[in-house]
């Protein structure tokens, strides 16, 4: 297949603040041309911030364009743009079900003004996450290569031996600001789900579940007696969110998406990015020791507003803590204190206990235990005062994994910490 004539050259002129001063700027980058009536798909930061009528394209036989565009979306650095033009070369897009780690793929674009350069490499992994620059909610679900990419690359392609559009290149990993033996691409599924909603109406009309979710590590699994290490862990919920209106709890971990295993936050992720708000999906937990099955019915964005938490009565009287005084677990690394009332109105929490001291280089500290943070249960038991805490800790034998519920002002978090006797 022919490769070169589907790839673009863009050149957008940007506007941006320097120096406290609004300057213009003309920035490199690449695209692919997905329709022969002009749709062209990059990435999102290859556009962003360009002035009216200032992106230019630059098509394979040297025929030059200024593209209007489309929609972008910055969660997983996509964009489309589209120039009036017909009967244009189209690339043609890969199974990305066929695509294998180890496999050679070539990276297409135009770095650092060199049009329509080629480098070749192998695919170095698949579902990479966590790499953007960008930070935020990020959709990052990466296809890792050796493949030399460099700036004025983004947006370009990623093409097996067989001219098929793998991906779509978005970032490099670098402390310098070149190539250094790791780029990333869109994979092209993703891609095309993306830009399917955007030429729909230039928007994005996605779902989500409305939770906070972290990766599971071999602790975390021994806490919560999984089998295997698997699976995401919900750290925390939106309030009003899909989540917790399907009865999704912090400290659940999700197996499965429709039944699809999913084992990392990003493959969570990009398996979510497929369905459009209202959609329902099977999601298959690991709670108690067993699976159960939720049916969630995804929200928009919009939808997952966080509500402000409000506190219990200030008439109702609490019954007496065991103990006013702080409890040091030693061995563990940290201390805790009962928890004042106007903490307890603040957070919206009618009991729990307040982590006063953390020490440097702990266990607590190495698994991310925060001072001020606030535990509410641990192994899903309440914690209403540090004596409530000390039994159930010394309730584990050596070796033994004690899980933590922890609020904070907005959301919850799971801490899993392996004890021995305190």
């Amino acid at each position: 297949r022919k490769v070169f004539p589907a790839l673009v050259f863009i050149k957008p002129i940007i506007e941006d603040y320097a120096e406290g001063e609004k300057k213009r700027a003309e920035v490199f980058g690449s695209g692919v041309i997905i329709s022969s009536n002009g749709y062209i798909v990059t990435n999102s930061h290859v556009v962003d911030n360009a002035v009216e009528n200032g992106i230019k394209v630059q098509t394979f036989d040297k025929k030059e364009y200024t593209a209007k565009l489309v929609g972008k979306d910055p969660y997983t650095d996509l964009a489309v743009i589209k120039i009036e033009a017909e009967n244009l070369p189209v690339v043609h897009f890969a199974d990305i079900n066929t695509v294998k780690v180890g496999e050679i793929v070539f990276a297409v674009g135009n770095p650092i003004g060199l049009s329509h350069t080629v480098t070749q490499g192998i695919v170095s992994a698949i579902g990479r996450g966590s790499i953007s620059r960008r930070g935020g909610a990020n959709i990052e679900h990466y296809i890792q290569t050796d493949a030399a990419i460099n700036p004025g690359n983004s947006g370009g392609g990623l093409f097996n031996i067989y001219g098929s559009l793998v991906g779509i290149n978005t970032a490099i990993a670098t402390e310098t600001g070149g190539f250094m033996g790791y780029g990333f691409a869109i994979p092209v599924d993703l891609m095309k789900a993306v830009v399917e909603d955007l030429i729909d109406d230039g928007k994005i009309n996605r779902g989500y579940i409305g939770v906070f979710i972290d990766k599971v590590d071999e602790v975390v699994a021994k806490g919560m007696n999984l089998p295997k290490v698997q699976g995401v862990l919900v750290q925390g919920l939106v309030e009003n969110g899909a989540a917790k209106e399907a009865g999704i709890e912090t400290g659940d971990i999700i197996l499965e998406v429709d039944g699809k295993e999913v084992n990392s936050p990003s493959e969570l992720q990009s398996r979510i990015v497929f369905y459009k708000a209202g959609d329902k999906v099977t999601l298959t937990i690991w709670r108690d020791g067993k699976k159960i099955n939720k049916v969630v019915k995804l929200k928009s964005r919009d939808d997952d507003d966080v509500a402000v938490s409000k506190g219990g009565d200030d008439n109702k009287k609490e019954s007496e803590p065991k103990s006013n005084e702080p409890i040091n677990f030693e061995k563990l690394g940290f201390t805790v204190a009962p928890l004042s009332n106007a903490r307890k109105k603040e957070l919206g929490v009618e009991y729990g206990v307040v982590v006063t001291e953390v020490k440097r280089f702990s266990p607590a500290s190495d698994r991310g235990l925060p001072v001020s943070a606030v535990i509410v249960e641990a192994d899903r038991k309440p914690v209403k005062s540090p004596q409530d805490l000390k039994k159930i800790i010394e309730s584990k034998k050596e070796g033994e994994v004690i899980v933590l519920n922890i609020k904070f002002q907005d959301t919850n978090r799971i801490v899993a910490l392996q004890v021995g006797k305190s």
